[in-house]
């Protein structure tokens, strides 16, 4: 009987222990999220000074023009396909929307930067617990949510934030729902083919982290180091 009860001493320490780590994780990603949309709005002057470089006017001046019917120029006169498309292509439909306002975009873009950057510090979050505890999560989401240098690449107006997200959702996906498992069903296989597929689409470079990812499954399948794909 002793030994029961300290068995349940343990199981509610440990769901305590959980439930705190948690908490801590929302405070983090309600602290950093909220820093990053209170600097999506701030004055253009202080974004350009902060954040943005060239690049940034380049692919939205891109998507400005697609959505005003020019293709996919910047000068409306050379077409151009050297940009990240899948960042470009979001914005679109927001100077479709918006086509003589060329400040609204802006913020709106840096918005949607944010809110990708939140759930890219949960998906950090979900990895680091995956391989060690929830504790260690926490603090890999914090040093993503709240470090300098990572909220400025995070808001730099481009497609950096995003290519990110599609790596941490690729990564976590292989880890959680295929590398641990002997029998997987083909639609988590096809998840993770179209998360790869839409990594690459958000830097073409992304297709050297397809394809190491890739050799390491295939290599790790044939050895029978783990039971990937």
């Amino acid at each position: 009987m002793h030994i029961a009860t300290d068995n349940r001493e343990t199981g509610t320490t440990r769901r305590q222990f959980v439930l705190s780590s948690s908490a801590v994780l929302l405070l983090v990603l309600g602290i950093g999220g909220l820093f990053r949309l209170l600097l999506a709005w701030r004055s253009l002057d202080v974004l350009d000074t902060l954040f943005f470089p060239d690049d940034t006017y380049l692919s939205l001046g891109i998507a400005r023009n697609i959505a005003l019917g020019y293709g996919s120029t910047f000068d409306r006169v050379v077409l151009t396909n050297g940009y990240q498309p899948l960042y470009v292509w979001l914005m679109v439909p927001v100077y479709w929307l918006l086509p003589n306002d060329l400040l609204l975009p802006i913020h709106i873009a840096l918005t949607m930067l944010a809110l990708v950057g939140i759930v890219t510090g949960w998906l950090v979050y979900l990895i680091a617990r995956h391989l060690a505890t929830p504790w260690h999560g926490v603090v890999a989401a914090a040093i993503w949510m709240l470090d300098p240098r990572v909220i400025g690449q995070n808001l730099n107006g481009l497609e950096t934030g995003i290519a990110v997200l599609g790596m941490a959702a690729t990564a976590y996906w292989y880890l959680s729902r295929i590398r641990d498992h002997t029998q997987i069903p083909l639609w988590r296989v096809a998840v993770l083919g179209v998360l790869a597929g839409l990594t690459i689409l958000t830097r073409v470079d992304q297709v050297v982290f397809v394809g190491a990812s890739a050799s390491i499954i295939l290599l790790s399948t044939a050895t029978g180091v783990s039971s990937g794909i």
